[in-house]
């Protein structure tokens, strides 16, 4: 099983910063010509930087052990079920994972089966969902980029008459949205 670890991944390539990104995935390659002339409003270059320095100081940095532990085990999880006091009595009324125990752990061999809690609070939720929104545009944002550079025949061949153009496509538009208002900010690593 492996463990999504950014900031070990992140060691390995040297990388320490988000510029240091920025250079490693050579993203300046990435930018379509002539997007400077039709999305005037929207600073490419900055916002590529601004999204690869939160993922190197505010991602990175603030991944935590439990966090990575609890991800490795939804996605491997054999069930998730919205209580785990249900299960377990002295465990939170909150949602949880049912998985394979650690075959490490001393209790293994006489309990088989783990219910793990995942403990959340409003406010908590509220500073995940903006983060979430973040990744899932800049990963968006890359996926769009890196599509239309590698595969601009695929693109035409959907319909669009040059693959810039498919970033006007409505699936797209939040991207407009979030990538025009992070031009007109300041840069920083938080969105």
């Amino acid at each position: 099983m492996s463990r999504v670890v950014l900031r070990e991944l992140f060691e390995r390539y040297n990388v320490t910063t988000g510029t240091d990104l920025y250079e490693r995935l050579a993203l300046n390659s990435w930018i379509p010509e002539g997007w400077s002339k039709r999305y005037d409003g929207i600073d490419l270059e900055k916002c590529l930087k601004t999204a690869c320095a939160f993922f190197v100081d505010d991602c990175a940095k603030n991944q935590k052990d439990p966090g990575i532990m609890a991800f490795n085990k939804v996605k491997h999880g054999l069930l998730v079920v919205p209580s785990a006091r249900r299960y377990i009595q002295s465990l939170p009324d909150v949602p949880a994972a049912i998985h394979h125990s650690d075959a490490a752990h001393p209790d293994a061999k006489a309990n088989p089966i783990t219910v793990q809690a995942v403990p959340h609070d409003d406010a908590k939720i509220a500073e995940r969902l903006r983060s979430i929104h973040f990744i899932q545009i800049d990963t968006r944002l890359l996926a769009f980029l890196y599509s239309i550079g590698r595969w601009p025949e695929r693109v035409k061949a959907r319909g669009f008459e040059d693959p810039l153009s498919a970033f006007d496509h409505p699936n797209l538009w939040d991207l407009h949205e979030v990538l025009t208002a992070l031009t007109a900010k300041g840069t920083g690593a938080s969105s």
